[in-house]
């Protein structure tokens, strides 16, 4: 082996800058992280942590990929970038952002995958650090693997404005959330059937955080230390406050969060934001993506897609993957992205009909939304399984059901579901609007193979349905869907 290749073999993969204080506390996660074949580099931050940054990522010859922030800004410091878009709306117009330490060449867009876990202490680092390698290492294949749970504010833009962005946003989830996925939409819009009742609302979001989900997801108004409230008869009833985030304890697998809002993410303030808040509960998200000062309405739009996009159409391996990828495409989606076109052709008529003017927003939105977790951690996303049975059954029929994943053994779970795009009416309530499935059995899988018999309900409605299959095996999950058609008899 030459020189250069011993050079570049031991070469990071991974940089930690941390506080010399908390170096102890990376035994357990940089041994895990070299279990995995990365090399991981640990460094003091200096006063310039972007510039250290740069200085490793020459030296690995361009190997270098993951950062990780190990400290709260009094230890590794955040940089600063002036907002011009912003500033109309923001007493602090300096956006405290860790993205100087993933553009490594001035062009705004990343380079490097980074993250920051806002310990406060190495006892801290320890706890926060574990919380990782739990998840990784955790046996519990359960449904809360498939779960995405949205909740969203109001808008106030209006009843027609709002219901109008409501409808955006349900056909971006029809069109971007697998059919495999499960989903629960709770919107605090007294007028919506996706609304609980108002008295337990706040008790409602708490519980879609602590169900146990792959990730949890808020648009909506925010601060530094809450989500919105909604006002009801003069009565505000908070969505979700800083008590109720440090008290979260997941049942089952703790979330990812990534609220969409303004401020939720102020990492640099003096007291910890909403984020910290829910990062630091025993039981809370393993990690957060949110912006650390005001946010704008059609930048959110924009993230808040490419975030969905980017999870379960590019399927990222680790969690920087992920915010890395959303991040390139809020920049530029490429060619051939309907969703994103839409968008843009609704802001020019409605918003900013200046293209300049949209990209400068777009582009402060990079420096805003800041990931609070680790970037090397692994993503729990479900295999496949193939899914099989006929295009189309009758109602009040049986329907055979039958499939095959990697896992050998298992219980798979056999739903038909309604489709994501079926009207839904303020009478259903809450409860039924987030009711999809309308038969289900299960099933055992061994060596990799399951069958199934569904009994279609003789009320069905007829129209196009689908199947969607969830394996929880002693090694993993998998999950897949088909689509099917119920008629009126057995075709």
């Amino acid at each position: 082996m030459t020189l250069l290749a011993l050079l570049l073999a031991s070469a990071p993969d991974v940089l930690v800058l941390a506080p010399e204080s908390m170096h102890p506390a990376l035994k357990d996660w940089r041994a895990s992280r070299e279990a995995r074949g990365l090399a991981v580099e640990v460094r003091v931050p200096g006063e310039d942590p972007a510039a250290t940054v740069r200085e490793v990522h020459r030296g690995s010859e361009g190997k270098l990929r993951y950062v990780l922030l190990l400290g709260d800004v009094d230890d590794v410091a955040c940089g600063y970038r002036d907002g011009k878009a912003i500033a109309p709306f923001e007493e602090d117009p300096r956006i405290a952002t860790d993205h100087a330490c993933a553009d490594l060449d001035g062009d705004a867009l990343p380079d490097l995958a980074v993250g920051r876990v806002p310990a406060d202490s190495r006892a801290d680092a320890e706890a926060l650090l574990g919380r990782v390698l739990a998840y990784e290492a955790s046996r519990d294949f359960g449904p809360w693997r498939r779960r995405l749970n949205v909740v969203a504010g109001l808008a106030g833009f209006g009843p027609l404005a709002d219901a109008a962005l409501e409808a955006t946003a349900r056909g971006l989830l029809v069109r971007h959330v697998p059919e495999s996925a499960s989903l629960s939409v709770t919107w605090a819009n007294p007028e919506s059937p996706f609304c609980p009742d108002f008295r337990s609302l706040q008790k409602t979001v708490v519980g879609r955080f602590t169900e146990g989900a792959l990730v949890v997801t808020y648009l909506g108004h925010g601060s530094a230390h809450a989500l919105d409230r909604m006002r009801v008869g003069g009565t505000a009833y908070p969505i979700l406050e800083r008590e109720a985030a440090s008290r979260l304890r997941a049942l089952h697998g703790a979330p990812i969060a990534v609220i969409v809002a303004c401020s939720t993410g102020q990492f640099d303030g003096g007291v910890d934001c909403l984020a910290e808040d829910a990062l630091h509960a025993p039981g809370g998200p393993v990690a957060v993506v949110a912006s650390s000062r005001v946010s704008m309405p059609y930048a959110n739009g924009v993230f808040a897609k490419e975030m969905l996009q980017a999870l379960f159409s590019l399927a990222p391996k680790t969690l920087g993957d992920w915010v890395g990828a959303a991040r390139r495409r809020v920049a530029d989606p490429g060619p051939g992205d309907a969703d994103r076109l839409s968008i843009e052709n609704a802001a020019a008529l409605l918003y900013q009909p200046d293209a300049a003017k949209r990209a400068l927003e777009r582009t402060e939105h990079l420096f805003l939304y800041n990931l609070l977790g680790d970037p090397t951690m692994l993503l729990p996303l479900p295999a496949e399984a193939k899914v099989k049975c006929a295009k189309s059954v009758g109602r009040g029929a049986r329907l055979s059901v039958s499939g095959s994943c990697e896992l050998e053994t298992g219980e798979a779970l056999v739903e038909l579901v309604e489709p994501r795009g079926r009207t839904v009416a303020k009478g259903d309530g809450y409860e039924r609007a987030n009711r999809w499935e309308v038969a289900s059995v299960r099933a055992p899988v061994r060596a990799g193979a399951f069958e199934a018999v569904l009994a279609v309900p003789d009320g069905l409605a007829p129209g196009a349905y689908r199947v969607r299959v969830f394996v929880e095996g002693a090694s993993g999950a998998a999950w897949g869907s088909r689509n099917v058609r119920v008629a009126e008899r057995a075709p």
